[in-house]
């Protein structure tokens, strides 16, 4: 975790892979009982029985799923603004979140974010800082040339200044980060990136009035190689207009691999990027959005490092009381 003054702010690089093991055994029964937990058992990794198309390997890795997927996350209080992205909300806990994404496309399957995260004093205990959702792959043999082909695609994209896509038209990929103690971690942020179906890309005065049916009016508005729009709130939950002095402080990357900074003095944040094909910037070829209450989000690993740190102490101190008791002398 780093801080800096003035205004202390939390950064994170949100670079979630998709990472693949070999699931099967006690791996298995793991994720037919929670598909949430079942991380990248079924990511479609090499090790899987080869020859399985995507919808099999997603059938695979959700296990015994049950949609429509329940919270106990209280609902959002009448005077606050709109928090959440198709029902996923900062504070839900973190298989709940999981199993409501997997919920809205039967395509979806989950796999850890293994890499990156907050940098926190851990003591050595293992944290879930979030998980990425995506549409599986088929799971087939491809060739040493279809591989280059592919290698020479991307490259020829990126080259281009054009979105890899690694999701197809008319699915969407989650980011999520979570904080918490082990087996009480929450959701602190929720990303999607959109795709839309090649032949029904929607106008961009559509999507962008679809937003602010649902988020209200924006705090700022920009165009850059398509719109980006920005919501943001203080710790009351009033818009941070022209007037106030956290205007233009509260930004939010709506990348799913951009980074988030966090700032105690915001609130609620959504950030929402329409970005239009390269031959008609009229419509929406993909759609980004962020969602992250910055305050709580701040607060949450805050506690989470103190409670590390307690954790830590309260073990040694245990090992401290049983070496005093069962230690070997010392002979000198």
């Amino acid at each position: 975790m780093s801080l800096t003054q003035p205004g202390r702010v939390l950064a994170l690089a949100l670079s979630m892979i998709l990472v693949s093991a070999c699931g099967s055994g006690s791996d298995d029964q793991a994720a037919r009982s929670n598909p949430a937990a079942a991380s990248a058992t079924y990511a479609g990794g090499a090790q899987q029985p080869q020859g399985k198309s995507a919808e099999e390997v997603a059938k695979s890795a959700r296990g015994k799923l049950r949609c429509p997927a329940s919270t106990t996350l209280p609902p959002r209080a009448e005077n606050q603004p709109v928090d959440d992205l198709v029902g996923i909300r900062p504070g839900m806990v973190y298989d709940e979140a999981a199993n409501a994404i997997l919920c809205t496309d039967e395509l979806l399957a989950m796999s850890a974010n293994e890499r990156r995260g907050f940098n926190l004093q851990t003591h050595g205990i293992k944290l879930r800082q979030g998980f990425e959702i995506k549409p599986a792959q088929p799971n087939v043999p491809m060739t040493q040339e279809a591989l280059m082909k592919r290698m020479r695609e991307e490259d020829r994209q990126r080259n281009n200044f054009v979105r890899v896509r690694d999701v197809p038209p008319g699915h969407s990929k989650w980011a999520v980060g979570t904080m918490g103690l082990p087996g009480q971690e929450k959701v602190i942020n929720v990303i999607r990136e959109q795709w839309f179906e090649t032949e029904r890309k929607p106008p961009t005065t559509n999507v962008e009035r679809a937003l602010v049916e649902k988020y209200g009016a924006p705090t700022q508005r920009k165009e850059y190689d398509g719109i980006w729009l920005l919501w943001a709130f203080d710790t009351l939950g009033r818009p941070i207009t022209e007037t106030s002095r956290l205007y233009g402080q509260c930004e939010l990357d709506q990348r799913i691999d951009g980074m988030l900074k966090l700032k105690p003095e915001c609130g609620l944040t959504i950030a929402a990027k329409l970005n239009p094909p390269r031959d008609n910037e009229l419509l929406v070829e993909f759609l980004e959005l962020h969602i992250v209450d910055q305050a709580k989000a701040f607060t949450a690993i805050e506690e989470t490092e103190r409670d590390l740190l307690a954790l830590s102490q309260g073990r040694k101190a245990s090992e401290l009381e049983r070496a005093s008791q069962q230690a070997d002398e010392v002979k000198l």
